[in-house]
């Protein structure tokens, strides 16, 4: 998804005016072994079979109706994590932030039509508003998306200040929480 987001980042800077410096990027987080490397290896081998030479790999990818059960979906879950540096506008003082927005349940099947209603939603409610033309989320639907998804879906969000004191960093709450149950897993995605 990194390409798809990074224009889409983009776009809702040009919008918007976020900052004529703004730098924008994302990651997967991984365990940096031998092992790690090989799965995603094969995956990536796999998908491009998919892509270039379906007639070969269709026994290795699932027919429709044959993603997982309801228990994994439900047993699913995603976090991601975002890092800011934020500038004052003279440039002398910068704010460093973090995020945290959990998903707790999947988001690859039960999560996607939710978020696309929630998203219909949000726009039939801002419609008199939208000014038209090739919108993003963020120009078009703001924080109002956010806030919704907080309020009828079983997430939470958190934002952080980062403070550094003495050298070390410490993380003082400046946001809330909303929504969904407290996050029981350590890993990133299941």
């Amino acid at each position: 998804m990194g390409p798809v987001m990074l224009n889409c980042v983009r776009r809702s800077n040009a919008l918007l005016n976020y900052s004529k410096t703004l730098k924008y990027g994302d990651a997967v987080i991984s365990a940096s072994t031998w092992e790690s490397w090989m799965k995603a290896k094969v995956a990536d081998g796999i998908m491009a079979g998919a892509i270039y030479m379906p007639s070969i790999f269709q026994r290795f990818v699932p027919k429709p109706g044959e993603g997982p059960s309801r228990e994994d979906m439900e047993s699913g879950y995603l976090t991601l994590y975002g890092l800011g540096v934020m500038k004052a506008k003279d440039g002398d003082k910068t704010t460093k932030i973090k995020t945290k927005f959990h998903f707790n349940k999947d988001t690859a099947y039960l999560y996607t039509a939710a978020l696309l209603v929630e998203t219909g939603m949000t726009m039939l409610t801002k419609s008199s508003s939208l000014p038209g033309g090739v919108l993003t989320p963020a120009s078009a639907l703001g924080s109002d998306l956010t806030q919704r998804i907080l309020q009828e879906m079983d997430t939470t969000w958190e934002l952080e200040e980062v403070k550094e004191d003495d050298g070390e960093e410490k993380t003082e709450a400046e946001g809330e929480t909303s929504g969904g149950a407290d996050d029981k897993k350590d890993e990133d995605t299941k």
